[in-house]
């Protein structure tokens, strides 16, 4: 799968909400997530653009890895980020994910930091395409707003980058924030 999407910086949240309710979004229950971001040990991960964390929503962990960013469809919009990401759940053997973090040091990777958030998800349909819109609370950080859909192919990306910019004008969403929360995270550490 492809994830392609967007984040921006919340300057009004009450407005947010509202504009959401206007587009008819179907609210999903809340979320508390951590993610703990790991480096590895031969490559530089800030480099290639990749990430490997193992996030725990709600307590329950699963891995994901995200490949390097690739251009968005039309090679303009940098805000728009297009990668491919795996992820797959590790319970019921891993019911708290330590067992694939002791796998990943062992293997020598090494946890860079945690990122907790409160993570509220908003499904949208737009122009027949399932969107998910997400206000995100991150600790130390702010709030945030992602908005993202999944491609399945390149053909389908331009389509999908479109009805991302559509629903963001459509909610007043209008600051991108390029850098990841790690990125955040790490910076307000002096790192």
């Amino acid at each position: 799968m492809i994830e392609i999407e967007m984040k921006f910086v919340v300057a009004d949240l009450k407005q947010l909400r509202q504009k959401l309710l206007g587009l008819q979004a179907v609210a999903e229950p809340i979320e508390q997530h951590v993610d703990a971001y790991y480096r590895h040990p031969c490559r530089d991960f800030v480099t290639t653009g990749e990430v490997l964390r193992i996030r725990r929503v709600n307590g329950r962990p699963s891995v994901t890895y995200k490949g390097p960013r690739e251009p968005s469809a039309d090679g303009e919009n940098t805000a728009v980020k297009v990668r491919k990401e795996l992820e797959w759940p590790l319970s019921p053997g891993d019911r708290d994910g330590s067992k694939m973090a002791l796998l990943l040091d062992q293997l020598g990777f090494t946890k860079v930091a945690e990122v907790p958030k409160r993570r509220e998800p908003f499904e949208v349909l737009h122009g027949g395409r399932q969107l998910t819109v997400t206000i995100d609370t991150v600790d130390d950080l702010g709030v945030f707003a992602e908005v993202e859909c999944m491609a399945e192919a390149d053909p389908d990306r331009e389509a999908a980058v479109r009805a991302i910019e559509e629903i963001a004008k459509k909610l007043a969403l209008s600051e991108p924030e390029l850098r990841s929360y790690l990125r955040m995270k790490l910076e307000q550490q002096g790192r």
